[in-house]
C-alpha cells in the first residue's frame, strides 16, 4: 500500500528509513522514486542480553518487579532507536516526514525522532494502536500512556492518513486534518473488464483473503455454510490466499493458494461464488471494529463477489456494506438474512452475476480507486495543507 502511494507520486523522492522491529528481510522491490537509506532494529549486544536473561528469570518466578524492569528495558531499547532515527532525520533534512505507525513501539520511537527532527510530518495509520496492544495484552497503564502519545502526535501532524471514512470523520471532529487512503485500486483495472464466472455442480466455492486473525469468527461462518451446503446437497470448498494454517473443519475443504499480486488476485478470485469476511467481535477490539476497514473488502468488491460477514453490527465495515452493497452483502450475526442471501447465490446465473460485477466495479471506482483516494492525498501533500 505504501509503495503504491509512493509510486503514484513520481515527482517526489522518498528516502525510506526502516524501523525493522521484527527483523524482517528487505522488500523484494520498491518504487523507482524510493531509496532505503537506513534500517533500525532493536539494539542487541552482550550487555542487553545478560540483563534480559536475568529479568526473564525473575519473570518466570512471577516477580512483578522483574516484569516491570523487563518492560523498562524494552522501552529503553526502543528509545535508543528513536534517538538514532532522530539524529539521522535531522542530518538528512527534507521537506516532510512520513511516519507509518504499526504498534506501540514505533509510537515511542517516532515521538522521540520527530521531537529531535522538528519538521512537519504525515502520520499514517492502518489499524488503531489498540489493536496491536490488545493482541499482546499489555498493561492498561502502558496502553493509556501510548494512546496519550498518539493523540498528541495526531494533533501535531499536518496530515493524518487513515483507511476509513469513519476514522477520518473522527479525527476531523477532533480538530485534526485527515484524509482517507488505503489499498486503492487503479481505475484502469476497473474499466472494460468482463466477468469470469465458475460454477461447479454440487460444489460451493468460497474465498478468504488474508491472515487468520479472526479464526473463531471464520470457523462460525464456515460452520454455517457447511449446514447450508449439506442441506443443498453440495460440498464446501474455501480457497484462501496468504499465509497461516487453515483450521481443520469436518465438511469443508480448504485450498491454499499462497500469495498472489493484488491486481492478479482480483481477477483470480472473481470466478468464485462467495467471499468470506470474519471480523473481530471481542469487546477488546471494539475500537478496531469501529474505525478500521479491511483491505480484503476492496478486493472482494473489485472482483464483484457477494460478501458474507461475521462482524459486529456497529463496525464501520458493516455499516458501509449494509448501506452501499446491501443487495450483495449479508452479516450472519443478523437474524433472518442468511437463508435468503444464500438462496440468491445458489440461483445466481451469469446475467445476475454480471449485473453485480458491474455495480461493484462502479462502487469501487467511486470510493476506493486511485482517482478517489490517491488524487486527494497528493493534492493535500503538495499544497502543504
Amino acid at each position: 500500500m505504501l509503495a503504491r502511494i509512493m509510486a503514484g507520486m513520481p515527482d517526489a523522492h522518498f528516502q525510506f528509513l526502516w524501523f525493522n522491529q521484527l527483523g524482517l528481510p528487505p522488500p523484494a522491490s520498491i518504487p523507482n522514486n524510493c531509496t532505503i537509506v537506513g534500517e533500525y532494529r532493536i539494539l542487541q549486544g552482550p550487555v542487553f542480553e545478560f540483563i534480559a536473561r536475568a529479568l526473564q528469570s525473575l519473570v518466570r518466578r512471577g516477580r512483578r518487579l522483574g516484569r516491570l524492569f523487563d518492560g523498562l528495558l524494552q522501552l529503553g531499547q526502543v528509545a535508543c532507536v528513536g534517538v538514532r532515527l532522530g539524529r539521522e532525520l535531522r542530518r538528512r533534512g527534507g521537506d516532510r516526514l512520513w511516519f507509518v505507525l504499526q504498534g506501540d513501539r514505533p509510537m515511542v520511537c517516532y515521538t522521540i525522532a520527530q521531537t529531535m527532527a522538528g519538521r512537519p510530518y504525515v502520520l499514517h495509520q492502518w489499524d488503531p494502536v489498540s489493536w496491536w496492544m490488545g493482541h499482546r495484552t499489555l498493561p492498561r497503564a502502558y496502553q493509556t500512556w501510548i494512546k496519550g502519545l498518539l493523540r498528541r502526535f495526531e494533533a501535531r501532524a499536518f496530515l493524518n492518513v487513515v483507511p476509513s471514512a469513519v476514522w477520518q470523520a473522527k479525527l476531523i471532529t477532533e480538530g485534526k486534518t485527515a484524509v482517507r487512503a488505503d489499498n486503492f485500486i487503479e481505475a484502469r483495472l476497473l474499466k472494460g473488464r468482463r466477468l469470469l464466472a465458475l460454477r461447479e455442480p454440487g460444489v460451493l466455492h468460497a474465498v478468504f483473503l488474508g491472515e487468520f486473525y479472526a479464526s473463531a469468527e471464520l470457523v462460525a461462518i464456515v460452520g454455517r455454510l457447511i449446514e447450508h451446503s449439506v442441506a443443498c446437497g453440495k460440498r464446501l470448498v474455501v480457497h484462501y490466499f496468504g499465509s497461516g494454517q487453515a483450521p481443520q473443519i469436518v465438511g469443508c475443504r480448504f485450498v491454499a493458494h499462497g500469495f498472489i499480486d493484488r491486481d492478479a488476485l482480483i481477477e483470480s478470485v472473481s470466478k468464485w461464488e462467495l467471499a468470506l469476511l470474519p471480523y473481530p467481535v471481542e469487546a477488546r477490539f471494539e475500537e478496531t471494529a469501529r474505525l478500521s476497514f479491511p483491505s480484503k473488502v476492496r478486493v472482494y468488491m473489485a472482483a464483484g463477489l457477494p460478501i458474507l460477514s461475521n462482524a459486529p453490527d456497529f463496525s464501520g465495515v458493516h455499516a458501509f456494506l449494509a448501506r452501499e452493497y446491501a443487495e450483495f452483502y449479508c452479516n450472519m450475526r443478523l437474524a433472518g438474512d442468511f437463508d435468503a442471501f444464500m438462496g440468491r447465490i445458489d440461483l445466481c446465473g451469469y446475467a445476475e452475476a454480471s449485473k453485480r460485477f458491474d455495480a461493484a466495479s462502479q462502487l469501487v471506482l467511486r470510493e476506493f480507486s486511485d482517482e478517489a483516494e490517491l488524487v486527494p492525498l497528493k493534492r493535500l501533500i503538495e499544497d502543504g495543507i
